[in-house]
C-alpha cells in the first residue's frame, strides 16, 4: 500500500503499510479516554497478537513502546513542533523523504506522516523483535531500505530473550540461553521469536533427602530488583539467603543486596533480562537455582569422568587389538618354521608342497620322473 501526500488517506491512523504485521490504531481519543495501538505479530509466521505494542501517550506529546501492554521500555521523547521531530529520534531531521506531523486538539491526539514524493512506497511496522521499523522500497535494488529502527539496538528491547535468556549484540543470533537451560520452543527461536525464553535441561529435585540443587551466577540490571520479593527474619548474611532459596520450592533465584535477601519466584523472573557479565555498576549478581549436575563445577567433573572413561576404554581396546595381532604373528611364524623343517628333510630331486591344516589332495606332487600325479 502506498503512502501518498493526501491527508484524508492518512490522518487519524497508524497506517498498515504492508503485509499486515501490525494492527491499525488511531492514537488517543480524549473524549472516550481510549488508546488504540499497533501490535507486533507473535512470530514471523504467526499473525496473532504479540507481546510488543506502539501507542500514543495519553499525557505527554510522545509515543511509547510497551511490553505486554504494561511495561514501557522506550519513548520517542516530547514532540518538537518547531523542528517537527520527537526529541529522542534525531533521525527525523532527515526529512527529505518523510513529512512528519503531530496533531493535538480538543478531541484527539495523534501522529502521522506523509511523503514528499508520492511515488515512494513506505511502511511503518512494529517487528516481532519489539522494534519500530520504518522502511521505504527501492526500485533499483528491489528491496526494502531501513530508514530507522527504535530502539536502535535489539538488546534494548525489554525481555526480548524471555525467561532465562541472555542478549548479546556482538553475536548472531542475539539471544541464547544461560548455562543448564535450552529454548522452550526451538521452532519459535528458529523464527527469530525469542520471547518464550528458556527452560531447564534437567529439573532439580524437590526432595530434601535427595541431592540438593546448586546455583549458577548471572547478572541483571538494577531496575529489575523491584520484581523480587524480600525474605525477612533471616540473619543478615548470604549463606542464610542461599539456604532458604535452596530449600524453598517456590524460589527460583536469589541475590543478597544491602544485607537483604531478595528472591524470585518464576513469575518474577519472566520479564527479567539477564546478562552474562557484570558490565557496569548498574547491575547486580543473581544466583539461579539449577540441578547440581548442571553447575559448572559438577559439569566439569562429569566431563572429566567421560574423558577418563573414554581414555580407559580406548586403552583396553588397543591392548586387545595388539594381543590379536601378536597371536596371528606367532601362528604365521610357527607355520613358516614347520615348512622350512619339512623341506630340509626332502631330497633335492623331490619337490613336496605341504600347507598346514589344508587337504593334501588339493595340491599336486611331482615324482622323480617329473610327471605329475594326482592323489
Amino acid at each position: 500500500m502506498k503512502s501518498r501526500n493526501n491527508k484524508k488517506e492518512i490522518e487519524h491512523e497508524w497506517l498498515k503499510m504492508s503485509s499486515g504485521k501490525f494492527h491499525v490504531a488511531r492514537g488517543y481519543n480524549k473524549r472516550t479516554n481510549t488508546t488504540q495501538v499497533i501490535t507486533s505479530w507473535r512470530s514471523t509466521e504467526d499473525p496473532g497478537p504479540g507481546l510488543y505494542s506502539l501507542q500514543i501517550d495519553s499525557i505527554e506529546k510522545q509515543y511509547v513502546l510497551k511490553w505486554n501492554k504494561s511495561v514501557q521500555y522506550w519513548t520517542s521523547g516530547s514532540w518538537d513542533g518547531q523542528n517537527h521531530i520527537f526529541a529522542l529520534v534525531p533521525e527525523m531531521r532527515l526529512n527529505y523523504i518523510y513529512n512528519f506531523s503531530y496533531v493535538d486538539n480538543d478531541n484527539e491526539r495523534y501522529f502521522t506522516y506523509s511523503l514528499y514524493n508520492p511515488e515512494i512506497i513506505s511502511r511503518l511496522v512494529i517487528d516481532v523483535s519489539g522494534q519500530i521499523k520504518q522502511l521505504s522500497w527501492l526500485d533499483a535494488s528491489q528491496q526494502w531500505n531501513l530508514f530507522r529502527s527504535q530502539p536502535r539496538k535489539f538488546c534494548e528491547v525489554y525481555a526480548n530473550c524471555g525467561t532465562f535468556g541472555v542478549c548479546r549484540e556482538n553475536r548472531l543470533p542475539f539471544c541464547s540461553c544461560i548455562t543448564a537451560f535450552e529454548p522452550t520452543s526451538q521452532h519459535d527461536w528458529d523464527l527469530s521469536s525469542y520471547s518464550g525464553g528458556c527452560m531447564r535441561k534437567n529439573n532439580f529435585s524437590r526432595n530434601e533427602k535427595e541431592e540438593k540443587p546448586g546455583f549458577i551466577l548471572s547478572y541483571v540490571p538494577s531496575r529489575f530488583l523491584s520484581s523480587s520479593e524480600i525474605k525477612t527474619l533471616l540473619p543478615d548474611d548470604e549463606s542464610a539467603c542461599r539456604s532458604f532459596c535452596m530449600l524453598d520450592c517456590s524460589c527460583y533465584a536469589y541475590t543478597f543486596v544491602s544485607k537483604q535477601c531478595h528472591y524470585w519466584k518464576y513469575e518474577g523472573l519472566s520479564n527479567v533480562s539477564l546478562m552474562l557479565s557484570d558490565s557496569n555498576s548498574q547491575t547486580f549478581a543473581i544466583n539461579i537455582k539449577v540441578s547440581l549436575s548442571d553447575t559448572p563445577k559438577n559439569a566439569s567433573k562429569n566431563n572429566t569422568k567421560v574423558l577418563v572413561a573414554g581414555i580407559i576404554s580406548g586403552f583396553f581396546s588397543l591392548v586387545f587389538l595388539c594381543s590379536i595381532g601378536v597371536m596371528c604373528y606367532r601362528r604365521v611364524k610357527r607355520q613358516a618354521l614347520e615348512w622350512l623343517s619339512l623341506r630340509s628333510l626332502v631330497g633335492k630331486e623331490t619337490r613336496v608342497i605341504i600347507i598346514i591344516n589344508m587337504p593334501l589332495a588339493l595340491y599336486p606332487m611331482r615324482g622323480a620322473c617329473g610327471k605329475t600325479k594326482s592323489h
